[in-house]
């Protein structure tokens, strides 16, 4: 697994202290990587959410923020939209998509389906 962020690379400890996630971690505060696969910035709520994104694009922006103003730094374009993707093996494209907004995220769970991993029950989450 490997996450590809929009924040400067100083912010890598802070993002895995939070949220316990151990995997390849790149930082792309360019936007090389995003710019070259197609990826948008918008305003845009889009999307009908995912069962594992907790907040509203409201919510999701006064974190965001708040976040900064702790921080007193900015954290990458929070209008920056990611995208989700399973490769491989070799050079396979097992699953693609391009999000639309902020609540236009693929559910964790069609991921890991795609990815032949088991998946997770969020209803006692």
């Amino acid at each position: 697994m490997v996450v590809i962020g929009c924040a400067p690379h100083k912010f890598i400890k802070g993002f895995r202290g939070k949220t316990g996630y151990q995997y390849a971690l790149y930082c792309d505060p360019e936007q090389t990587v995003y710019s070259g696969l197609g990826m948008i910035r918008t305003t845009a709520s889009g999307g009908k959410g995912s069962e594992h994104v907790k907040s509203s694009f409201l919510g999701g922006t006064l974190r965001s923020t708040l976040q900064s103003l702790k921080s007193m730094q900015k954290q990458g374009d929070f209008l920056q939209q990611g995208g989700q993707f399973v490769l491989g093996p070799g050079s396979q494209i097992l699953y693609s998509h391009l999000d639309a907004g902020s609540l236009d995220h693929t559910p964790i769970n069609t991921l890991l389906e795609a990815a032949g991993v088991k998946t997770v029950d969020f209803s006692q989450k």
